[in-house]
């Protein structure tokens, strides 16, 4: 999609070595473009973290019948319906989000499946795998492009700049007290992940909405 993707046949995998980053307990969102090549197998994963044959923290996968579904274990095993249909030959951009109460599927930065999941992810000492599970069987084929792994859950904003390539976002990211929060604690901290390019952030206080929204 962008340059120097990766080409799967079927038959093969990429396995990136388990790392403390790949810990993610209260929220994840995994990203990438797929461009399919052929009917795939059942089940079949081109992003995952896995623990068990059927126990993934985090996946994005094939369901049957050439359906894509979005897979995490935390207080159980969560797969929102699968639904999305293959596109042989034609690149999409999948990305799940996790955060503590819903899984959601993305297809090209619009939602396409969801359900409601609870409960800290599982964790694991296993590799986070490109284009199939671990062991043999359940491979993608086609080609993987521009894959990401994040601690939190993007939103549509955030999911659209990922899909431009490259992974840059310029705003704040993950606020606690989240977005649209209201809060009536005397006092409060302010937290949150600075953008990729921001050297600095600037933070409005006020009693009118729009001086804040308008706030340049």
């Amino acid at each position: 999609k962008f340059g120097k993707a990766l080409k799967f046949d079927g038959n093969n995998k990429v396995e990136i070595p388990d790392h403390a980053d790949f810990h993610l307990e209260d929220a994840v969102s995994m990203a990438l473009w797929i461009k399919p090549e052929a009917d795939q197998a059942d089940y079949a994963k081109p992003f995952i973290k896995q623990k068990g044959t059927t126990e993934y923290p985090y996946a994005i996968q094939y369901s049957t019948a050439q359906t894509l579904r979005a897979t995490v274990n935390a207080s159980a095993r969560f797969d929102t319906t699968p639904g999305l249909a293959n596109f042989i030959g034609e690149w999409a951009h999948l990305c799940m989000t996790y955060d503590g109460s819903a899984v959601i599927l993305y297809k090209d930065g619009e939602e396409v499946a969801r359900i409601a999941a609870t409960g800290k992810l599982q964790q694991n000492d296993l590799s986070l795998s490109i284009g199939g599970r671990l062991g043999s069987g359940q491979n993608f084929n086609g080609i993987i492009d521009d894959v990401y792994l994040y601690s939190h859950a993007l939103s549509i904003d955030e999911i659209q700049a990922v899909m431009k390539g490259g992974g840059g976002y310029s705003y704040a990211l993950g606020p606690d007290p989240a977005d649209g929060a209201f809060i009536e604690d005397t006092w409060v901290i302010l937290n949150w992940s600075p953008g990729d390019f921001a050297t600095s952030h600037d933070v409005y206080l006020s009693d009118n909405f729009d001086d804040v929204n308008d706030g340049t």
